[in-house]
């Protein structure tokens, strides 16, 4: 291998060479010196052996690659060539820091997200860190507007700085932790490389260490640990080499999300003008929540690229993992190095089998290695005898370097997949037998690590030669051999090579501490020193892990002194101070005292228990007291009166870093701290008395008095402490008294934590020994509202039971208690598992949240038994974060789905679908707690008590009207004045009086004591069903009474009461009405919700028959407990009538209160009845798994045509929800209702109306597909044809034949209603299903209506519309709104000079691009605005704005003009491109003219020459006239200017002016006036010039084959330029190639040549026309020619160089290399290419043979005279061009 190699010749080389988890080493191997000299020995070699083939022989080459023959023929043949130039690589080389360059692209997972960074694991354990502004574009954007306005913010602010996050207008950047996810794959770009030396990395930087002396160990170590990879996930960067014409049907490619849509996702590729939609229905696939910012990985879907308009390019793409993972890359024109994308799937075929990897082709031209990390082999096997030359596999690209050409492939099984390797090892986790699979020369060894039986493979192991062992390793394969087994220890991962890293040495293998996670507060470390420095030292606990020991806790003393102590290398020994792992910082402290102390840490407020005692360290002293710091941040005062001061100052007594022994008081939630005492006491011989005192005093600040001596001495006794605590066991029942309340600190405010208790056995005697309790406030109560009141109600002294004991804190020596109904009934009823022997799969358990992480949520039950939820088994819906449905301390019911004995552990599930409850519990538990609150508030004296007695659910009370609000009535009550009634709007009847004073009589339904609120109903019918209820209920009464009254009767007369017969001929006694049956838990009954308190978790209801006499009001749940908090699919609306189930009969316990339940799935799971041939085959277990639920079968929907009665539930814009008879649900949308006389027909419309209305069908929705919606109506029509056909007896009649897609036509009338206005559109309703658009142009008559869209037209307002254009396949319908003669005109063409309305698309040098209508668009040129010249045409146009437009006619040049638009042509068909104006003449309107006036835009001059008002033919200029036009665009071919609506001319780079102008675009903007001389006009084809001076002097004396005279003026790299001498064209500049200045090839042009040299050339071609002229120099030329001696001419010059001696030089020093020339616009280009050749890649030797091929293609018109070359296809050479270039004096060759 490559490593072997090095090794070998390198030795210290590869000692330093960096470790894979942190990047290469920083300088080159001589061995890699070496090597690379010999490839470019080897490279030049090859040059010289390619010149002998010459031109000829790269043409035919060319003609055969594309004359015929498979792509495979031609891949052969390429590579061919390159393995007989001996330019193929000979072995793999692995990525490492110091080949790494800016630009290079790779392929990486995100492993660490933070919310202002990213860390990226590379291929090869390389790391890349992003910084927010890379994460993506947008974020980039965002980031860049955030700045502005922080930086305009502080300005205008004085200086005051913004705080950090914030966005534009104070909004807060998104986070990166909620755009990306750890495993997510991602595709980046090298930014930059730093490391301890130099921060900008690079070649220049590795010189510059070379020369750097070498400095100690510790620094070198300094700098490795340094060593930073920045990269960036910005697509703009990574796609910056593809266009346009790379997006094609099945690519693979990034996008970022910019915008989030109601239909989809707008993306961006990094690629200019292009862009990208993504569906909704396809985003489910992605398995996360997309926001802006965001990455993913899309392939173009079939069909999907399409012209945007303005030249862009829009992609609809999909995300389906299988789609994207499959994609294969193709070949397609253009192609080059920067385009391939690293993660990209290819069809390679292997090339050769090298000794350490593979080399493999791909997409005929690019070669890439397999490196053997990435082989994807079996470890066992021999990797070699599975690949051999020829084999076809698939492959994708790991990374790609531009820069060397230079490609990585992986045939990672995983990464073929696109996907992470799925079973690493845990970190830290240490095997004892690792089998070595492979050993690496100088790198390292391959490692297969154990598994256990029946458990999936692990990922393989990797041990660089620096983690082999503890000394040096010289030679890796005479220590190691295959099949040796190590102990090895896992440091980390490297997900792209698919391994983990591992370390053989001892010292790391049996250490205790390896990551952050293993260090906690107060743990004792040893380490060391590696720096000194002024504000403490630096400690290297383990070789990843440096902590910092501040000046303070280095010494007892904490002096700066105390630091001379220390030296680099020295051992110590000290304890954590702090942990940061989120900024991955660590403190120590070294002190002496406080490493020594025999007391317990306080590492924690949790520790901090009244009388603890620990040593502290001083950090400051006031007046008023001392400061002490303890561990893990925890801080605490003590007060001057707890210091033993006499009169002296704690500031004298007391300095910082001094070691103070201390004694917890209690906590000071004002202060955020401890309060503490440094008084030492003695202890009392009984062991109490003493420490009452401190008990006492905390007493004082909440504790109740005379619990001090309950309460276990915690300081002075520990041993009766644990006597206590080993007194309780998991699962017992105690009782216990409030002591004090704990708070602790969120966002800088205390909040309560935990209630401490004094605790005793359930029915033990009083003399047991009391424990300590934790009551967290989570375990107060089921329900987190309960909670919170419960926190509010309870005082010290406040006695509470029963509680359950969950756990043991040992350290803290209490026990967490919890009061939870759940799990005190599980407990009681023995189903709360404390150990794993009692936990079953497939049993429900109730526990409660321990914790909750990123992918998981812990669910603990006693004794700290635990489960694990993974993601998949969170709910039954996509769970991205687990903290937005749990939270810690949330009651839970559990399903165990798996048990894993042998490891200790099992899993459970949340789902609602396996773990929903039927009983309503939850809500029971919430009604049952606050009924405890009310008794506790009731028991305090310092409350007001309220009596509730005369109220009660369901009675009927009696009161006025107080006041009238937007929520309702608020209502005083005779019964007690006190009390606050509210009546919600939809529950007041309507002409119910609602004026202050109004008397009302109303029905109580539902009563909050805690708030002292009543909600009542006015509503007849609630009511009559409360007074009934009454009525049934004293009847009840009255026949209890005298039954047993006639029993004790009985009784007295020892016998049992016999049955009055009745006699003959008596008269019946009056009939009593029977007694309604009492409900039982589990009856069906139907409901109406009529409140909901979401809050809470339940709704109010009424019932409705038979049920309804005993209890005409009841509480459904609307949530359960694994459903608190979150939006689950289920939701309740007020009037909604649905079947439920009873759940608990009334009791003390609710407030009388009648409990329901109902399912709360979206889909849910059938009745037991349902179906009874599916439950008959099942075995009967869908009865079974249904027992409880309730309901019974679904109600069956009504036919369609079916006249029902319907209750309004909820009434909105467009529709009305309606509860329809017999249960089933339905819509009354706004085109089916009834029309009214003005406006919306559902206007009218209140909750609680009664309709009748005819059933027409599903709506046809996916809401009505799945919830079974019925679709209704109160047209009179359809409800009179319904009424007969009930009347008649028949079926009912069908509905009338709704408004369908295949009925419309143009033309056609229509009634609608205004559902949606937006920018530009006003979407109207014709039928549920049917709505059509029409444009603002067709809505309004004038600019100024169409500006005033939204304020003409309304939500719900009906319209008349005239359809336009109408496609059914794509329901697509677009309307006009205009009166009926104009909407019928607007479906003819538009006729030549009539003016119209339209909206500007976009605004560019094309023109002005205008959407008339659905049909139509046009476009107007820039002469077509004004009607006088401006300086900017385009000024005050902008896309969005409304124009008057006049058309011209059809527009012929629509089918390939720049920036088509078909804005809603193809969606209808024959869409028509027109020409149009804007200038005013024509009545045309615009904003450019108000503009164009404000600023007296037009130039003076009468003489000027102004742009054509109509068309323009070239032949009608001539040569020096001057024309006007404005800019269309400008860019490398040049200037581009409209004369006329009918033709454009150009202005090439060198006729810009008389200077060289180094940025165009800017100079010459878009619409810019521009008046120029024309220059030349053939065909269509007008060329101009702005140069001041004449073009030229006359080549017309000139004849072909005559003899000049000249002078040398420039050279090129292409050949001379000469200025002619002595000749009636003096003056001229003619050319004489490369290829024409000898008879052989000359290398150097300026070793024969030099400006001012005076020549003789024969005229070889002249083109008066263009002012070309082409010259020869070749001796040859003038052999035979006698002419020249003796003729009179001027002698050559003293000391010009001789020309033939020159030339004989030239021979010498010629290697014939071959060159290929072009014009000066392409010199840069060459020049490049010159680059390219001496790269030497395999990659690029064929774009190097197309670059010579066309630059011989791109030869000037006089050196395609000399050569004879009628074969190029390009342009002909401009001497005009070089010309002036010759003359500039800004250095042409530059440009």
């Amino acid at each position: 291998m490559a490593g072997k190699k090095r090794a070998a010749a390198g030795g210290p080389a590869a000692e330093e060479e960096e470790a894979f988890v942190r990047g290469g080493g920083a300088g080159m191997a001589p061995v890699e010196k070496k090597r690379m000299e010999m490839e470019a020995y080897a490279e030049a070699a090859a040059d010289l052996a390619a010149e002998a083939s010459g031109k000829k022989g790269k043409r035919q080459k060319k003609g055969a690659a594309a004359g015929g023959g498979e792509s495979g023929d031609e891949e052969d043949a390429f590579f061919a060539s390159l393995a007989s130039q001996d330019r193929l690589p000979k072995f793999v080389e692995l990525l490492k820091f110091r080949t790494l360059a800016p630009g290079c692209k790779l392929w990486g997972a995100v492993i660490e997200v933070t919310p202002r960074e990213l860390v990226v694991s590379l291929p090869h354990g390389l790391r890349g860190h992003v910084a927010y502004a890379e994460a993506s574009d947008w974020l980039a954007e965002q980031a860049k507007k955030a700045d502005k306005a922080a930086a305009a913010t502080t300005e205008e602010a004085g200086g005051r700085k913004r705080k950090a996050g914030a966005g534009a207008g104070g909004a807060a950047l998104p986070q990166l932790t909620d755009l990306f996810t750890i495993g997510q794959l991602v595709r980046c770009t090298v930014t930059g490389l730093r490391d301890g030396s130099n921060e900008g990395g690079g070649a220049a930087a590795a010189d510059g260490r070379k020369k750097k002396k070498k400095g100690s160990k510790g620094e070198e170590e300094e700098r490795k640990r340094r060593k930073r990879v920045d990269v960036s996930l910005r697509l703009s960067k990574l796609c910056a080499g593809l266009g346009p014409e790379a997006v094609r049907e099945g690519l693979a490619l990034p996008a970022c999300v910019r915008s989030v849509e109601d239909h989809g996702y707008l993306l961006s590729f990094g690629i200019k003008g292009v862009s990208g939609f993504l569906p909704k229905k396809e985003a489910a696939a992605v398995g996360r929540p997309l926001a802006p910012g965001a990455l993913l990985e899309v392939v173009v879907a079939p069909g999907g690229v399409k012209p945007a308009g303005g030249g862009a390019t829009s992609a609809t793409v999909q995300c389906a993992h299988e789609a994207v993972s499959g994609a294969v890359a193709r070949e397609w024109e253009g192609l080059n190095i920067g385009s391939l994308l690293p993660g990209q799937l290819v069809t390679a075929r292997v090339r050769n089998v090298l000794s350490d990897g593979l080399l493999c082709s791909f997409l005929t031209y690019f070669s890439g290695t397999v490196d053997p990390f990435h082989l994807g082999t079996d470890l066992a096997a021999d990797w070699r005898k599975q690949f051999s030359p020829n084999q076809r596999l698939r492959a994708r690209i790991l990374w790609v370097d531009p820069s060397t050409k230079r490609v990585g492939l992986t045939l990672q099984r995983h990464l073929l997949g696109a996907g992470l390797p799925p079973n690493f090892p845990a970190l830290g986790q240490v095997f004892e037998g690792a089998v070595v699979r492979r050993v690496d020369e100088g790198l390292g060894l391959l490692l297969e690590l154990p598994a256990g039986e029946d458990a999936l493979p692990l990922t393989p192991g990797y041990t660089h030669i620096s983690n082999l062992a503890d000394d040096k390793v010289e030679e890796v394969g005479k220590r190691y051999r295959l099949g040796q087994r190590l102990r090895a220890r896992v440091l980390g991962f490297r997900p792209m090579d698919g391994l983990a890293a591992l370390s053989l040495k001892p010292s790391v293998v049996d250490q205790n501490i390896l990551s952050l996670a293993d260090l906690r507060p107060g743990m004792p470390v040893s380490g060391t020193v590696a720096r000194v420095e002024d504000f403490g030292l630096l400690v290297s606990v383990t070789p990843t892990i440096r902590a910092l020991v501040p000046t303070l806790h280095a010494t007892d003393l904490g002096t700066a002194k105390g630091l001379k102590k220390f030296k680099e290398g020295q051992k110590v020994a000290g304890r954590v101070l702090t942990v940061d792992a989120a900024s991955k910082k660590v403190a120590l402290t070294l002190k002496p005292s406080v490493v020594g102390s025999k007391l317990p840490p306080i590492a924690a407020l949790q520790d901090a228990a009244p009388g603890a005692r620990s040593h502290g360290v001083v950090t400051g002293a006031a007046d008023f007291g001392v400061f002490v710091q303890f561990f893990g941040g925890v801080a605490g005062l003590a007060h001057i009166s707890e210091c033993g001061l006499a009169g002296q100052k704690p500031a004298d007594a007391f300095q910082p870093g001094q070691v103070v022994k201390c004694r917890v008081l209690g906590a000071d939630p004002s202060r955020k701290g401890l309060k503490l005492s440094l008084v030492s006491k003695k202890k009392a011989a009984a062991g109490g008395e003493a420490e009452a005192a401190p008990a006492a005093a905390a007493g004082a600040e909440g504790e109740v008095a005379g619990t001090a001596k309950e309460r276990p001495a915690k300081g002075g006794d520990a041993a009766a402490a644990e006597a206590a605590l080993a007194s309780f066991q998991p699962g017992d029942l105690v009782r216990g008294t409030v002591l004090v309340l704990h708070s602790k600190e969120v966002d800088g405010e205390p909040v309560p934590a935990y209630f401490e208790l004094s605790v005793t056995p359930e029915g033990a005697a009083s003399s047991a020994a009391p424990g300590v309790g934790r009551l967290e406030v989570a375990h107060l109560a089921d329900h987190p509202a309960a909670a919170a009141a419960l926190v509010q109600a309870l005082k010290p002294g406040a006695q509470l039971g029963p509680l359950l004991v969950l756990q043991r804190l040992e350290g803290a020596k209490q026990l967490r208690v919890t009061r939870k109904a759940s799990l005190l009934s599980s407990a009681a009823a023995g189903l709360l598992p404390r150990s794993l022997e009692q936990v079953a799969e497939g049993s429900v358990l109730a526990g409660y949240v321990a914790s909750v992480t990123r992918d998981a949520v812990f669910v603990r039950f006693l004794g700290g038994l635990t489960g694990r939820a993974g993601l998949a088994q969170l709910s039954d819906t996509f769970v991205s974060d687990p903290h937005l449905f749990f939270r810690e301390g949330q009651s839970v019911r559990a399903t165990v789905v798996q048990l894993e004995r042998e490891k200790e552990r099992f899993s459970v599930a949340l789902k609602q679908s396996l773990c929903g409850s039927r009983d309503a519990a939850l809500l029971q538990s919430y009604f049952s707690d606050m009924e405890a609150v009310e008794a506790l508030m009731a028991a305090d004296p310092s409350v007001d008590h309220v009596d509730w007695s005369p109220f009660s659910i369901g009675a009927i009370v009696s009161g006025e009207v107080h006041e009238v609000q937007d929520y309702g009535l608020v209502c005083d009550l005779e019964a007690n004045a006190d009390v606050a009634a509210f009546v919600a709007p939809h529950q007041v009847p309507k002409g119910a009086p609602q004026e202050p004073g109004s008397s009302i009589r109303a029905a109580v339904l539902d009563i909050n004591k805690r708030d002292g609120i009543l909600d009542l109903s006015l509503l007849p019918r609630l009511l009559q069903a409360a007074q009934q209820a009454q009525q049934a209920q004293s009847a009840a009464q009255q026949a209890q009474q005298a039954q047993s009254a006639a029993q004790q009767a009985a009784q007295r007369g020892g016998q049992q009461p016999k049955k009055k017969k009745q006699r003959k001929g008596e008269a019946a006694a009056p009939a009593v009405p029977a007694a309604p049956a009492e409900l039982k838990e589990g009856d069906s009954v139907e409901a109406t919700i009529e409140l909901v308190k979401a809050e809470s978790g339940y709704c109010v209801v009424s019932l409705a028959g038979p049920a309804a006499q005993r209890h005409p009001i009841a509480f459904l749940a609307t949530a359960d407990f694994n459903l608190q908090g979150q939006q689950h699919a289920r939701q309740f609306a007020a009037g909604e009538a649905l079947p439920a189930s009873v759940a608990a009969l009334p009791g003390p316990a609710t407030g009388g209160r009648l409990l329901l339940s109902t399912p709360l799935t979206a889909r849910p799971l059938r009745a037991a009845g349902a179906r009874a041939g599916a439950a008959t085959a099942a075995g009967g277990k869908a009865a079974g798994q249904q027992g409880g639920q309730g309901g019974g079968q679904q109600p069956e929907a009504p036919a369609a045509g079916s006249l029902v009665g319907a209750t309004v539930g909820a009434v909105h814009a467009l529709y009305a929800e309606l509860a329809l008879e017999g249960g089933c649900h339905g819509r009354l949308h706004i085109t089916e209702a009834a029309p009214a006389a003005d406006g919306s027909p559902l206007a009218s419309l209140s909750t609680g109306d009664k309709l009748e209305v005819v059933v027409l069908g599903r709506v046809a929705s996916e809401q009505g597909r799945r919830h079974g919606l019925l679709e209704c109506s109160t047209q009179p029509d359809t409800v009179a044809a319904a009424r007969q056909a009930a009347a008649g007896g028949t079926a009912p009649a069908a509905p009338a034949q709704p408004l369908a897609w295949g009925r419309l036509k143009p033309g056609q009338q229509l009634r609608g209603y205004v559902c949606e206005v937006e920018a530009g559109h006003v979407w109207c309703a014709f039928s549920p299903a049917i709505r059509g658009r029409a444009c603002a142009t067709q809505a309004s008559s004038s600019v100024e209506e169409c500006q005033q869209l939204r304020q003409r037209f309304g939500i719900g307002q009906p319209v008349e519309a005239t359809v336009v254009a109408v496609d059914s396949r794509r329901h697509a319908l677009d309307v006009t709104l205009l009166p009926q003669q104009q909407g019928v005109a607007a479906l003819q063409p538009p006729a030549h000079g009539s003016a119209l309305l339209g909206h500007i698309t976009a605004v560019d040098g094309a023109g002005v691009r205008v959407q008339l209508g659905a049909r139509s668009s046009g476009r107007v040129a820039l002469t077509d605005i004004h009607d006088e010249p401006v300086q900017q045409a385009l000024e005050g146009l902008e896309a969005g704005q409304y124009v008057q437009a006049a058309v011209l006619g059809p527009d012929t040049s629509a089918g390939g003009s720049r920036g088509r638009s078909k804005a809603g042509g193809d969606a209808h068909g024959g869409a028509v491109q027109l020409l149009l104006s804007l200038r005013p003449s024509d009545g045309g309107r615009c904003a450019a003219h108000a503009a164009a006036a404000a600023a007296e835009q037009q130039p003076g001059g009468s003489e000027a020459p102004v742009p054509a008002a109509g068309e323009l033919q070239a032949a009608e200029l001539k040569p020096g006239q001057k024309v006007a036009g404005y800019v269309k665009s400008a860019g490398p071919p040049g200037v581009f200017v409209c004369l006329a609506r009918n033709l454009d001319a150009r202005i090439r780079l060198n006729q810009l002016a008389d200077g060289f102008v180094e940025r165009p675009a800017e100079v010459f903007p878009e619409g810019r006036l521009v008046v120029a001389q024309v220059l030349k006009a053939e065909g269509d084809r007008v060329d101009l010039t702005l140069r001041s001076r004449k073009v030229g002097p006359s080549l017309g004396s000139l004849e072909e084959g005559q003899v000049v005279r000249g002078r040398v003026k420039r050279l090129a790299k292409f050949g001379v330029f000469v200025e002619l001498e002595g000749t009636e064209a003096q003056g001229a500049t003619g050319l004489a190639h490369v290829s024409e200045v000898a008879d052989e090839y000359v290398k150097d042009l300026a070793s024969l040549f030099s400006p001012g040299q005076r020549v003789v050339a024969r005229v070889l071609k002249v083109e008066a026309a263009e002012g070309k002229l082409s010259l020869g120099l070749k001796p040859s030329y003038f052999k035979d020619l006698s002419d020249l001696e003796g003729s009179g001419n001027e002698a050559a010059e003293p000391g010009a160089p001789d020309f033939d001696a020159d030339l004989a030089a030239a021979r010498d020093d010629s290697d014939a290399e071959e060159q290929a020339g072009g014009s000066s616009a392409e010199e840069g280009d060459e020049e490049e290419a010159d680059e390219e050749e001496g790269s030497g890649s395999g990659t690029g030797s064929e774009e190097e043979g197309e670059e010579d091929e066309d630059d011989e293609e791109q030869l000037g018109a006089g050196a395609a005279a000399a050569a004879e070359d009628d074969e190029s296809e390009e342009e002909e050479f401009d001497l005009d061009e070089e010309l002036a270039e010759a003359e500039s004096d800004s250095g042409s060759d530059d440009e």
